[in-house]
């Protein structure tokens, strides 16, 4: 009787977890995990060109809010021909908040958001791939495999750089919008597979503007069209 109580327990937590739950669940383990990992590194000092890019440049330093200052933040950065303004941007605004650089916390903690947040849309773009004709008939494992596939981007050692160290958000924000554009364009790419025309104008936006805004903080996402 012990046994077939807990075999209807455990039939029925199985029937309560559904697949996308067993999933969310599975992705905040490790978001709590990842936090766990990088917090002892979180007051880190500057390294190597956060030097030069931020603490260094007098654009970086902002002390009040107005088109102005903006504006000088957002183009003071030199370390490419683009300028790479949004990015110079965030690290302004985080000057800004944080009263000065002393304290690398907000900058870190800037990053590691902004690493969360990518693995999120990691998470979403795999759970739209399985839409696509060639993985249809693996459907059932959507979840949980797009769930794996983002845990493991998200706590993987090669993306220590893009958290710790400051001025590689600019390779984040540039995934952020990589990511995004994919995520629009495989959209209006299942749209057109239904034979829904409008779906062209959705490709064309994730790409023209997931391109536009990932090249403003770093030339990286130049490649979006080649992997779309």
């Amino acid at each position: 009787m012990t046994v077939a109580r807990n075999a209807n327990a455990i039939q029925k937590l199985s029937a309560s977890c559904t697949p996308p739950r067993v999933a969310w669940l599975l992705l905040t383990m490790a978001f709590i995990l990842t936090v766990l990992v990088y917090i002892p590194g979180l007051h880190g000092p500057y390294v190597l060109d956060d030097q030069e890019n931020i603490v260094l440049n007098p654009s970086v330093a902002l002390t009040e809010i107005n088109i102005r200052t903006l504006y000088d933040a957002s183009t003071g950065n030199d370390s490419s021909a683009l300028g790479r303004p949004l990015a110079a941007l965030s690290f302004a605004l985080n000057h800004y908040f944080a009263g000065g650089f002393d304290n690398t916390l907000p900058f870190k903690l800037t990053n590691l958001v902004i690493h969360l947040f990518n693995a999120l849309l990691v998470y979403l773009l795999a759970v739209n791939l399985f839409d696509t004709p060639v993985l249809q008939t693996l459907r059932k494992y959507q979840y949980p495999i797009a769930a794996w596939t983002a845990a493991i981007w998200t706590l993987h050692p090669i993306q220590l750089t893009s958290v710790l160290y400051v001025v590689q958000r600019m390779t984040s924000l540039s995934a952020t919008f990589i990511f995004l554009g994919l995520i629009v364009f495989l959209y209006g790419r299942q749209l057109f597979q239904r034979q829904a025309i409008h779906g062209l104008g959705w490709m064309a936006t994730g790409i023209g503007v997931g391109t536009l805004l990932g090249v403003s903080a770093k030339e990286n996402a130049i490649l979006l069209p080649f992997l779309a």
